[in-house]
């Protein structure tokens, strides 16, 4: 198994650029083609130039907004040529002994 490889999930805003992006010219990734579901394009591949290449996308197509997550870790969200980056963060339920139970319950 390649390690290196992430997996992402790529959608926007319109669904129509979206498409028309990863249909004619801008076949950024093979990987992320080979599956749409749901209006997003999803592969687990290596994509090096991701940030620039969409950054390039959404300067031609102002206004929409493009999300790129990966591994289910992090987002990257462009929109008319600039890029925002944020982590994922993993919050835990506060204890409660109500909910505590025996093992052979669980």
């Amino acid at each position: 198994m390649d390690n290196r490889k992430t997996y992402y999930v790529l959608t926007a805003t319109n669904q129509t650029v979206l498409d028309e992006v990863m249909r004619n010219g801008y076949q950024i990734v093979a990987g992320l083609l080979d599956a749409c579901i749901d209006g997003e394009y999803r592969g687990k591949c290596e994509w090096y130039h991701h940030e620039e290449q969409l950054c390039e996308v959404s300067a031609k197509h102002r206004g929409v907004l493009f999300t790129l997550e990966g591994d289910g870790i992090w987002r990257k969200y462009f929109m008319s040529g600039m890029m925002q980056y944020v982590k994922a963060i993993v919050t835990f339920p506060a204890f409660d002994t109500d909910k505590l139970q025996k093992l052979t319950d669980i």
